[in-house]
């Protein structure tokens, strides 16, 4: 009994910490605009699209040839944005580094003539890199074909994986099924986000993100019911609906749930500054990212579950995790309307 309260007190303080967490999709994506001077030796750098969290006021570090000339920043209360200016004494390849975009950055290049060209970065844990632009050349945006695969699965798994409702929904579809049918609940969940993923990034449907945020919310309530109650049922050995019409009628459930989750990914995608030419790449692999941490999450869930059977406190941290994340759904839900 001692062991048992020791890991509900455990899983208590960790999922209630994980609850103040709103809004499960912010990633930390800047927004990076070069605007070419009519001298091509100075320089000027917008920064936006900063999460609210972050204050402007992060060291830019700039190639030892460039000085900084002038740098204004927003005031508080208004969105974080920084206004940079420089001039660099050779004309010469090298990198800005900032502290901003750990998840990457669109930077977009806004030529004289009113050309505009733009493409993704991949972002590091310190921030993400800038190449200094080559106004004659547009080749230092180009990304090669594996680097651009690896960018969008890269996105795309860490996203499922810091996205709390995504891998609190998932929690509940392997606390509804085991072997085969829990491969049938997750298909079913892949294929419908899968497919709203698509129309809503092609331009198909075009929903505001409120909503459905609100609704994937809402999703993990309902899910997070439909779990504890079919433990109840396994526990305590009652009687239950036919098997096949039970697994038809959750994956129906499962899929119209995962319509609404991809419409959360496709906002996310949306926001990443995709290249028309990169758009097959971006939805592709992003999805494919997204099954990636996406099955990562389900075996380690099951890891999980056996190992509470194992030390036998199945019985006590199942429930409790599911109630918490029940009240971690209806917290979210009430935050988001």
């Amino acid at each position: 009994m001692k062991i048992n309260k020791a890991l509900a007190f455990v899983v208590l303080l960790t999922l209630s910490s994980l609850s103040s967490v709103g809004i499960a999709h912010d990633m930390n994506i800047a927004q990076f605009t070069f605007i070419e001077q009519e001298q091509s030796s100075h320089y000027r750098l917008l920064v936006n699209n900063l999460p609210q969290s972050l204050v402007p006021n992060q060291q830019v570090k700039l190639p030892p040839f460039c000085v900084l000339s002038s740098r204004r920043e927003s005031q508080p209360g208004y969105l974080p944005s920084v206004d940079l200016e420089f001039n660099c004494r050779e004309l010469k390849a090298g990198s800005i580094e900032t502290q901003w975009g750990s998840d990457g950055g669109i930077i977009e290049l806004h030529y004289v003539d009113g050309r505009v060209t733009s493409k993704m970065l991949q972002g590091a844990r310190a921030g993400t890199t800038l190449p200094l632009p080559d106004w004659a050349s547009e080749e230092d945006l180009d990304l090669s074909f594996f680097k651009t695969v690896w960018l969008y699965l890269f996105l795309g798994a860490e996203h499922v994986l810091i996205g709390l409702d995504h891998l609190a929904f998932v929690f509940c579809l392997v606390m509804l099924a085991s072997g085969r049918n829990l491969l049938y609940l997750v298909t079913a969940f892949t294929l419908g986000h899968s497919l709203s993923l698509a129309l809503s990034f092609l331009g198909a449907v075009n929903l505001s993100v409120a909503p459905v945020e609100t609704v994937i919310a809402l999703s993990v309530v309902f899910m997070a019911r439909e779990a504890i109650l079919n433990q109840r049922a396994k526990w305590l050995n009652l009687p239950t609906s036919s098997p096949m019409q039970s697994i038809k009628i959750r994956m129906a459930l499962a899929a119209a749930f995962g319509l609404v989750h991809g419409l959360g990914f496709a906002s996310v995608l949306s926001d990443l500054g995709v290249q028309p030419g990169d758009t097959l790449i971006a939805l592709t692999f992003f999805n494919i990212g997204v099954e990636v941490g996406q099955i990562f999450f389900v075996l380690a869930t099951m890891i999980f579950v056996f190992a509470c059977k194992r030390a036998r406190v199945d019985r006590h941290s199942i429930p409790l995790t599911l109630n918490l994340i029940g009240a971690m759904g209806l917290f979210w839900t009430l935050q988001r309307l």
